[in-house]
């Protein structure tokens, strides 16, 4: 529990963007080369998602796009990830 976010199973039946916002613990940003934006976003139990962003053109790059596209991709991301975590809290996994 990093920062006070924890997902209780209880009666919910799907993820919110709360959740989503509160299980993201912190996202550090780099430019790798001259055309693309990487992040990692370190969520609430320790887990990290890296994601990127590019373009063709290293003259088109542009810093604030690539991140804003980055956060798009960890929202996604996270959302997924939750998703299979409530399913799998809820129903159980069999292996």
């Amino acid at each position: 529990d990093a920062d006070g976010a924890e997902l209780k199973v209880g009666n919910h039946t799907k993820v919110t963007p709360e959740m989503v916002a509160k299980f993201v613990s912190k996202v550090e940003y780099r430019k790798q080369g001259d055309k693309s934006t990487v992040a990692t976003a370190t969520l609430a139990n320790g887990f990290e998602v890296t994601v990127s962003a590019s373009c063709v053109d290293a003259a088109n790059y542009n810093e604030a796009l690539g991140r804003r596209l980055c956060d798009t991709r960890i929202t996604d991301k996270v959302f997924e990830l939750l998703g299979f975590l409530l399913q799998s809290a809820r129903n159980g996994v069999n292996l």
